[in-house]
């Protein structure tokens, strides 16, 4: 089993959400090299990328997961376990909407789809910390625009 979650299960999507990916990968492309090394890391990014080391995954698979999805974000759950994680595209929660009609199978089915790093599958989210579904789920809910009127609503302004 590979150590990355590069597959989509949901076949018919496949192609669209390659072109999409690779459209965001070209956006992001446009970033001049020099500033990305320019910038300054803090000690957490720098602990971050440490702790993904010391788990396996290297700079190249990183470069690897971002040509495929995007977008990537990074959850620390504690000292020792990082999750990398990717946003669902609204195509493709239209979808598991269709598919899945309970959800708690939602939060599973959008872990094992979203979360790049560690896989994630339902047999290994069993092992997982009871709260831990709950939390993955939200995170990427929330990294792929769900939030709450509330914290909308904070957002907007009068021009």
């Amino acid at each position: 089993m590979s150590k990355l979650n590069l597959d989509n299960s949901v076949d018919d999507l496949e192609k669209e959400l390659e072109e999409k990916r690779k459209a965001q990968a070209a956006a992001i492309g446009e970033v001049e090299p020099e500033e990305e090394v320019d910038r300054n890391e803090d000690a957490t990014d720098t602990a971050i990328k440490a702790i993904l080391l010391s788990q396996g995954l290297t700079p190249e698979d990183i470069a690897t997961i971002k040509e495929k999805f995007g977008r990537l974000f990074v959850y620390p759950w504690n000292d020792d376990k990082i999750y990398v994680y990717r946003p669902l595209i609204r195509k493709e929660y239209n979808l598991l909407r269709t598919l899945v009609n309970d959800s708690e199978e939602m939060k599973t089915k959008v872990i094992e789809r979203c979360v790049v790093f560690p896989v994630m599958t339902r047999e290994s989210l069993e092992s997982e910390l009871a709260g831990i579904q709950e939390v993955l789920s939200e995170i990427i809910f929330r990294s792929s625009g769900f939030i709450n009127p509330e914290e909308a609503m904070a957002w907007i302004r009068e021009i």
